[in-house]
């Protein structure tokens, strides 16, 4: 009982951030394509996602801003396309060029996921 008194505020307000950050970012990037976004499935997906990965140690899951922000300057705009294609991307990259970006200055590889996610900004 005393445990949940103490976990409880920090959990919602976790909660809370993730929400708000997913949300927003779904909606600006729903506006920019002319559809729009159901709060009540946002809000089921991350916490059944959350209460999920509870159970196995994850993060708390929310949705990946340099990420959209490069499907979309790349011109992919479902969710299949930017869930599924980056996993595929980023498991071909790692499993076979893991070796050419050991040499890759981490300041370079910062700047390529900068330069990715420059058009997220609205400046």
């Amino acid at each position: 009982q005393e445990t949940w008194g103490k976990l409880l505020p920090t959990a919602a307000s976790i909660a809370a951030c993730v929400f708000i950050s997913s949300f927003a970012t779904s909606k600006a990037y729903a506006v920019k394509a002319g559809y729009t976004v159901c709060t009540a499935s946002e809000f089921v997906a991350l916490g059944v996602a959350n209460f999920g990965g509870g159970f196995l140690g994850a993060f708390p899951t929310q949705i990946a801003l340099c990420r959209t922000a490069i499907g979309y300057e790349a011109g992919i705009h479902s969710p299949l396309g930017s869930n599924l294609i980056p996993v595929l991307v980023v498991a071909l990259v790692v499993q076979y060029a893991t070796r050419a970006f050991f040499y890759v200055p981490k300041c370079a590889l910062a700047c390529i996921i900068m330069v990715g996610c420059a058009g997220s900004c609205d400046w």
